[in-house]
């Protein structure tokens, strides 16, 4: 993001992606400080829980992302199987998280006809979570995170 913001400008639109049970990342920005919020459980683990003061994660989506969307457990469980279904690859639930907004009839409308990259980071998924996932038995309520794990 900080890259392309700084080789492309306004050209690029950098858009955030949260999971609604954990949207810290996402309420922070809007508030324009780190603020310290409880989170729920969430399949996308990688993203969950705080953000760590000294972190440069918060000044880099504060800075480069344009806008932001959150995702329901739901959405991002259809994701990480829709990745694994169609494109044979092991993703965690984090790296799910911009799947899950691109099938979004809303988001997949908003961005028809233009040039889009997800980035997917992270294959970290326990083999009982994947098959729960690819089984259709994941229930967002179930997840195990760290919630108060900091980025």
């Amino acid at each position: 993001a900080v890259y392309l913001k700084a080789r492309y400008g306004d050209r690029v639109q950098v858009v955030g992606v949260s999971p609604r049970a954990s949207c810290v990342m996402h309420e922070s920005v809007k508030a324009g400080r780190v603020l310290d919020l409880p989170s729920e459980p969430t399949l996308s683990d990688g993203t969950a829980g705080g953000i760590e003061s000294a972190s440069v994660t918060f000044d880099v989506c504060h800075s480069c992302v344009d806008r932001w969307l959150l995702v329901d457990e739901p959405k991002i469980a259809a994701a990480l199987r829709f990745v694994v279904e169609q494109h044979q690859l092991i993703v965690e639930g984090a790296a799910a998280l911009c799947v899950a907004a691109l099938l979004d009839a809303d988001e997949s409308a908003r961005v028809r006809d233009r040039r889009v990259v997800l980035l997917m980071c992270g294959r970290r998924i326990g083999a009982d979570k994947l098959l729960k996932v690819l089984g259709g038995e994941y229930d967002g309520a179930s997840a195990t995170t760290a919630a108060t794990a900091r980025h």
